[in-house]
């Protein structure tokens, strides 16, 4: 038969047992806890990108300073209309202990995918905090170099008679000159993601249309006043800044023959 001391020492140790047992669980549950860590970032959408395999699908820029980023880390939702797309809060999801495919960040941007109820088609793109246009992101320039010729076309603003009306046009076909445009588009600053006021506009612009040996011709919108933005074919989200840039609407002016105002 067990003595009292016996029970005792039983006691203590089956106590001990049930201890360092408590202690194993609280740690592999901090253990889980920390490798299914999950850190949450709210970032506003700054740029757009379209992409080209579904024109349901659109990419959303955040500014990200990191070295990299995982697939499917970044998260965005967005309301929609038949007049405009209003992009929600992008959410980045770190996960630090777990695997991912890195991507590099670029000009420190990182991406998120959207997937939209149907194309942007005509509609404007927006940002859902304060309603400021998202721009258009083009990297490597905002044209590709050796085009052919270049029509250029001058439209007159909603005060003239007939409003909108052209006013000039002209094909340049000289490789000086084209070459200076084209040098003059890609050095054009994008256009701020940022809610701005704007001077006065009277709705002229110009429409430069570039023509490329093998095809694939691109045609760019400028605004002559106001904010000075330009459009990359019939997209309303602004993709370069000409304000920023007080040459450009006069090289224009220039090519054409006018007289710049």
């Amino acid at each position: 038969m067990l003595g009292q001391k016996d029970r005792r020492r039983i006691v203590i140790a089956g106590g001990l047992v049930a201890v360092v047992a408590v202690a194993i669980g609280v740690l592999v549950t901090l253990q889980q806890r920390e490798q299914n860590r999950v850190i949450e970032t709210s970032l506003q959408p700054q740029a757009i990108q379209f992409d080209t395999s579904d024109p349901r699908l659109v990419m959303i820029g955040v500014t990200w300073t990191e070295g990299g980023w995982c697939a499917g880390q970044f998260h965005v939702s967005a309301t929609e209309t038949t007049a405009e797309i209003k992009v929600g809060t992008v959410i980045s999801r770190d996960y630090p202990n777990g695997n991912c495919a890195d991507l590099g960040t670029s000009n420190d941007m990182a991406w998120a995918s959207l997937e939209l109820a149907a194309p942007v088609g005509t509609r404007i793109v927006v940002r859902g905090s304060d309603h400021a246009v998202l721009p258009l992101y083009v990297h490597g320039g905002l044209v590709r170099t050796g085009p052919i010729s270049a029509d250029i076309a001058h439209f007159g603003g909603l005060n003239d008679s007939p409003p909108l009306a052209l006013r000039k046009s002209v094909r340049i076909t000289d490789p000086i000159k084209l070459g200076l445009l084209v040098q003059e588009l890609n050095a054009l600053p994008p256009f701020p993601a940022d809610p701005m006021s704007c001077p006065l506009d009277d709705g002229s612009y110009y429409v430069i249309a570039l023509h490329y040996p093998a095809g694939g011709d691109a045609t760019i919108k400028a605004d002559a006043q106001g904010c000075q933005a330009l459009f990359l074919s019939d997209s309303k989200q602004p993709a370069a800044w000409a304000a920023k840039a007080p040459g450009f609407i006069p090289l224009l002016a220039g090519l054409l023959g006018e007289v710049p105002s």
